[in-house]
């Protein structure tokens, strides 16, 4: 076994025994990748494909009753191999000029599957991703004609890693999404927030709009409430340390602002009554035992908030100022159907129940109480008083 080292670099090229230039990638250089500091990333080539898995590790208690390692999967990437041709074509893509020369160009391909093969050779990334800047391209490759090449498994949208043009050995990192607002395509964003409903339609996805999508909802002209409502930002679980079916059928909203990798164990953190679900009396009715539904609302890290630390479990602060922070945009718009979403209705109303309630109606008493002292004071110096002894 030949072993190189890649010390603090990214990737090195080296001379394989066939005296061909090889380029090593470490693992380092995809953390980019993960959604959650605590996930795991796994380079898998047994099967001959190259997958690079994000996951999750969780411990269960397994049939034995002995505690089990099982990973959970995220997400994954399939890293491509370009074929002579397929690497001629992306020589070719970078000479044209033009947009319209681009999407002709995209137009004349017999298939698009080079357009959405991750490429090591582009750090990960695949055209379609590059290619979010023109918003034609974008409805061209996105367009459900192209659903064979669709992957709910192998998603085309996430985060790709970008050289600083400043500084060739640092890089930034933007989405398809961050690079088609960067450029001002809202038709691009709107092809690739309807694709993600279709095809990407999972709470990972969520993960793309935590710093952009209040500058989405800004601009006005994009339809988002088929992704409020959808399971990007409402994501469903039904976890084996959290009740199924109980006798109680009330509705109850309760915050959580630990990892949502997390939210397996947390069932004592959330409803920490220990009479709230109690065990379902057998003497009851079947039929009054009630199925219950859990789910997460998602669109609170659009605002400043707090989380937890996956491992300290110090609560970290989240400002959103800076990146148009959600709800401050909703209520700029003079014109919004925004209000409608289910997601949307669900966080107004934990925000009032939780601590805006208490300070509006704290407000309301105090106004009231000086609107009857002035009406007090007028009625009795104005009124009834002699307005002779008023100096």
């Amino acid at each position: 076994m030949n072993v190189a080292s890649l010390s603090e670099i990214d990737q090195r090229v080296i001379e394989g025994n066939d005296h061909q230039h090889k380029v090593l990638h470490s693992l380092e250089s995809i953390n980019y990748l993960k959604v959650d500091p605590g996930n795991f990333i796994e380079f898998d080539s047994e099967t001959g494909d190259r997958i690079i898995k994000i996951q999750q590790k969780h411990t269960i208690t397994g049939v034995s009753g002995d505690p089990e390692t099982y990973l959970e999967a995220v997400y994954n990437v399939k890293i491509s191999t370009p074929t002579l041709r397929e690497l001629l074509l992306l020589q070719s893509i970078q000479r044209l000029n033009t947009q319209s020369r681009i999407l002709e160009f995209v137009k004349l391909q017999p298939e698009p599957m080079i357009f959405y093969k991750s490429l090591l050779e582009l750090d990960g990334a695949n055209m379609l991703s590059i290619l979010s800047f023109d918003s034609r391209s974008m409805e061209c490759l996105l367009s459900d004609d192209n659903a064979s090449h669709f992957s709910d498994e192998f998603p085309l949208i996430y985060k790709t890693k970008i050289f600083k043009k400043n500084n060739p050995h640092k890089f930034f990192y933007r989405s398809a999404i961050d690079n088609a607002l960067k450029n001002n395509q809202m038709r691009a964003i709107q092809v690739i927030i309807d694709y993600i409903c279709k095809y990407q339609n999972n709470f990972v996805s969520s993960f793309l709009f935590l710093k952009n999508f209040g500058e989405i909802v800004e601009k006005g002209s994009i339809d988002v409430n088929e992704i409020l409502d959808s399971h990007v930002f409402i994501m469903n679980f039904d976890y084996d340390g959290w009740i199924s079916n109980h006798t109680n059928d009330e509705h109850y909203l309760r915050a959580y602002n630990g990892s949502i990798f997390s939210l397996r164990d947390a069932y004592t953190k959330v409803f920490h009554e220990e009479d709230l679900f109690g065990p379902v009396d057998d003497d009851k009715e079947s039929s009054k035992i009630y199925k219950i539904n859990f789910h997460v609302n998602i669109l609170p890290s659009l605002c400043s908030h707090y989380t937890l630390h996956y491992k300290t479990k110090e609560e970290i602060y989240h400002d959103r100022s800076d990146d148009r922070d959600f709800l401050p945009m909703c209520s700029e718009q003079e014109e919004n159907t925004i209000y409608a979403s289910t997601s949307i209705d669900e966080l107004l109303d934990f925000k009032w129940d939780s601590h805006s309630g208490i300070y509006m109606k704290t407000g309301f008493f105090f106004h009231c109480v000086y609107l009857l002292a002035f009406n007090l004071y007028i009625n009795e110096i104005y009124i009834e008083g002699n307005i002779d002894n008023i100096k």
